[in-house]
């Protein structure tokens, strides 16, 4: 993949991309919790980097038990 096919700049399309709203990205970026970096006050994500942050957080996931039965 070439360097400028990955490369995302701005929140907004890191929002799009990921389909999360700018205001989460924004956060996340502040709690140093997503991959990112910067160029002058820019912020820019790679895809490659997203994908594979996301991706080993989904494998995590494990929704919750569900119970039919009621008490």
């Amino acid at each position: 993949m070439m360097l400028k096919n990955d490369l995302i700049f701005g929140a907004k399309a890191a929002a799009d991309y990921i389909g999360l709203t700018e205001r989460s990205i924004y956060h996340m970026v502040e709690q140093k919790k997503i991959p990112h970096g910067r160029i002058g006050i820019r912020i820019f994500f790679r895809r490659s980097e997203l994908d594979i942050y996301f991706s080993a957080r989904a494998s995590n996931f494990e929704p919750a038990a569900h119970n039919d039965e009621l008490p």
